[in-house]
C-alpha cells in the first residue's frame, strides 16, 4: 500500500523496485493525493511494463494517514505492506518479511520493519546515551528500536548477523502489518498532511497485543523527498504537536516530570539546529522553526486547558 502525493519519478522508481522483488506482492494499492491529473499516468504505465496488478484510488487533500487507512479498505491481503512513495526495497526484501509472518505458528508478531540502507541507526555517543539515560529514567544498554520519554523513538540498529529482533515501533517506510493486528479505524486521522509520527502511534498501540520485530537482513534506500508538509515551519509545528499527542494520548506519559522533559527536547532541538548551520539561509529557515515551535507549543498549552491541567496529570 503506498500513499503518495506530487512524487512521479520517486514513485516511478518504487513501483519498478516491486517488480524485482524476488516475491513480487499479489496486488500494489496507490492512493493518490495529487489534484487532477495527479499520476495516474505513472502508475498505469508501471501496470503495463512491469505486470504489476495496481489499484488506484484518489484522495484530497492528501494525508498519509488517511490515504493508508483508504488503501488498507481497498486491498484483500492478510498482511498489508505500508511502503513510502520515495522507498526502495532491495531485491529480496520483501520475500524475508513475509518468511517471518510465516514462520510464525503461535501468530505473535503483529509487524515487521527493516533497516533504511542509507539511513542506519549507530549505537548513541556516550554523551547522547547519557541524555537517552536522563529521558528514560533509567539506564539501558541499548535503546535499539524503542520509545523512551517524550515519546523520542530511536531506530533500529543493524546487526552482524541480519538476524531479527524485537522493537517497540515500526517506521512505515517499509512496513509489513497483519490485518488482525491493526486497531480498528488504522491510523488515528489526527495526523494530517505528511502525518508526522502517526507511524509511532500505530505501531504503540498495535504493540500493546502483538509483538513488533525489525528483520535487520531487510533493507530499504530511503530517496527522501522535499515536500510542503517537510518546510522548517510546518514541521517544527507538527513535529511539537504531534510527539506530544503521542507522549500524552497514546503512551498515557502525562506526569510533570515527562512535562518538563518534553520542554527540554524540544529545546535542545532548537540549540542543536542553532549550532549545525553551515548554509547561507540556513538561520532563516532556524527562525521558521523557531516560529513553528512556538506555535506548535500554543497548540499543546490549548490541549492542556481543554483537558485540564489536574485532570490531565490524575490519568
Amino acid at each position: 500500500m503506498i500513499a503518495t502525493a506530487f512524487r512521479e519519478g520517486p514513485l516511478a522508481a518504487t513501483l519498478r523496485s516491486l517488480a524485482a522483488q524476488s516475491r513480487v506482492p499479489e496486488e500494489i494499492v496507490v492512493v493518490d493525493g495529487d489534484p487532477q491529473p495527479g499520476i495516474e499516468r505513472v502508475v498505469k504505465e508501471a501496470a503495463h511494463h512491469h505486470g504489476l496488478n495496481i489499484i488506484y484510488s484518489r484522495l484530497e487533500p492528501p494525508s498519509a494517514a488517511v490515504q493508508r487507512n483508504v488503501g488498507t479498505k481497498a486491498s484483500s491481503g492478510e498482511v498489508i505492506l505500508f511502503l513510502d512513495d520515495d522507498a526502495y526495497p532491495e531485491p529480496d526484501c520483501l520475500e524475508k518479511m513475509m518468511q517471518v509472518l510465516e514462520e510464525d505458528a503461535q501468530l505473535r508478531v503483529g509487524g515487521v520493519g527493516v533497516l533504511i540502507r542509507n539511513q542506519l541507526c549507530l549505537p548513541p555517543r556516550w554523551k547522547a546515551k547519557r541524555w537517552l539515560d536522563f529521558l528514560a529514567d533509567e539506564i539501558r544498554p541499548s535503546y535499539s528500536g524503542m520509545v523512551v520519554g517524550p515519546a523520542i523513538n530511536i531506530g533500529p540498529e543493524p546487526t552482524a548477523d541480519g538476524r531479527v529482533v524485537p522493537v517497540e515501533w515500526l517506521n512505515c517506510g517499509c512496513t509489513a502489518y497483519r490485518r488482525a493486528a491493526l486497531p480498528d479505524g488504522g491510523f488515528n486521522s489526527r495526523f494530517t498532511g505528511y502525518s508526522y509520527m502517526e507511524d509511532v502511534d500505530l505501531s504503540v498501540r498495535v504493540a500493546r497485543r502483538w509483538k513488533l520485530v525489525v528483520h535487520t537482513g531487510a533493507c530499504i534506500y530511503h530517496d527522501t523527498q522535499p515536500s510542503r508538509f517537510k518546510r522548517p515551519y510546518t514541521r517544527a509545528r507538527m513535529g511539537v504537536q504531534n510527539r506530544y499527542y503521542v507522549m500524552t494520548a497514546t503512551l498515557g506519559r502525562t506526569s510533570l516530570r515527562h512535562h518538563l522533559k518534553f520542554l527540554a527536547t524540544v529545546g535542545m532541538g532548537l540549540l542543536f539546529g542553532l549550532r549545525g548551520m553551515r548554509r547561507p539561509g540556513d538561520f532563516a529557515d532556524w527562525l521558521l522553526a523557531l516560529c513553528g515551535t512556538i506555535r506548535g507549543l500554543g497548540g499543546v498549552s490549548g490541549f492542556l486547558a481543554t483537558r485540564g491541567w489536574r485532570r490531565h496529570n490524575q490519568v
